[in-house]
């Protein structure tokens, strides 16, 4: 006679475990434990909290739990250990299943005490009352059970498979990384854009040589300070802004009272108009920095575009000395980067 596959084996295997426990599923929905508060710890499913149904042991730390819950996870609760086949389960002992077997139930039915191991029998033979589990309701248990073995043989992933999801989730995590370093480095460069183009329009509008020392303090304003200003200013704004909304309505509500409850001319003092000016001044600077936190990149291409529109306006005579003077300069700094490279290859 030839031997059974090993996966055919196992998949019966799986189908009578399953079967079981769904029977049994079926059977605790109609008895209640009789003292339920003194049944041992030991006989309770860790994951479920109620007495073990179908105990199956894991092979490691020899935890029992019920099938139906310990089948729905794919490692231990208890010690974490990765539950991949059911080889990594056995049926738990017989002392244990004797135990359970005795423990007393009362029929939800007929209202009978009786051992939970008995029960079944009890159902079908000695229920006055009505069986709630006819033999077309087991096989159709038993029908469900064959069919969902295939279902959770494709829902199960191997450990390569999870291998090959940890790599690609790793790529995600990398691509995200550069893709947010490139925009990094995409608003640095709208920053010294915007510099450059300040600088030309500066240059086309003053022509004088003292300029080119206002260029090199814009490109450090540019490119560094105005950046971390704005998100230091960007940070506080969102950071604050509930606080800063309380005191909007404050003082607009003080301004309101103040308004209404003056109304001649006569009660209206020095002290209500600075107060009235400072809640005016304070909505408009919040309303300025927003505008600036918005639009700043908008408004500082404005500035740009009017200094160029100067510039073609008014032709300066200085402004031919100085772009042969900036031309100059760096044709004597290119010339000088081959004698520096030299000197330190030679070093």
């Amino acid at each position: 006679m030839s031997t059974m596959p090993a996966t055919l084996l196992n998949q019966l295997r799986m189908m009578f475990r399953t079967t079981t426990s769904n029977r049994e599923l079926a059977l605790a929905n109609n008895y209640t434990y009789i003292n339920e508060d003194k049944i041992s710890r030991s006989l309770i499913c860790p994951i479920c909290l109620d007495p073990l149904i179908d105990p199956q042991t894991h092979t490691l730390c020899e935890n029992s739990f019920c099938n139906r819950c310990i089948r729905k996870l794919r490692q231990c609760p208890c010690c974490r250990a990765p539950i991949v086949n059911p080889n990594d389960l056995k049926m738990a002992s017989h002392v244990i299943r004797n135990i359970l077997d005795e423990l007393e139930v009362q029929c939800n039915v007929c209202k009978q005490t009786i051992h939970r191991g008995n029960f079944s029998i009890h159902i079908r033979n000695n229920c006055l009352e009505q069986s709630p589990i006819t033999p077309e309701e087991e096989e159709s248990l038993m029908n469900r059970s064959a069919s969902s073995i295939n279902l959770n043989n494709s829902t199960v992933r191997t450990p390569l498979e999870e291998q090959q999801i940890e790599k690609h989730l790793s790529n995600l995590y990398r691509r995200i990384h550069k893709l947010e370093t490139e925009l990094f480095e995409l608003k640095k460069a709208i920053y010294i854009c915007l510099f450059v183009l300040c600088t030309i329009a500066t240059v086309a509008f003053f022509g004088t040589i003292f300029s080119y020392i206002i260029f090199s303090f814009l490109s450090v304003v540019f490119t560094q300070w105005i950046p971390s200003f704005i998100e230091t200013l960007t940070r506080f704004l969102f950071d604050f802004s509930p606080l800063i909304t309380l005191f909007r309505v404050i003082f607009i509500a003080l301004y309101f009272f103040l308004i209404c409850y003056k109304r001649r001319p006569s009660d209206i003092n020095l002290l209500t108009i600075i107060i009235c000016l400072v809640i005016v001044l304070f909505n408009l600077l919040i309303l300025i920095l927003h505008l600036i936190i918005n639009h700043f990149n908008f408004l500082f291409f404005v500035f740009a575009l009017i200094m160029t529109a100067k510039y073609l306006h008014f032709q300066l005579p200085e402004q031919q000395q100085i772009f042969t003077f900036v031309n100059n300069f760096w044709n004597q700094e290119q010339e000088q980067l081959p004698q520096q490279h030299s000197r330190r290859s030679q070093w």
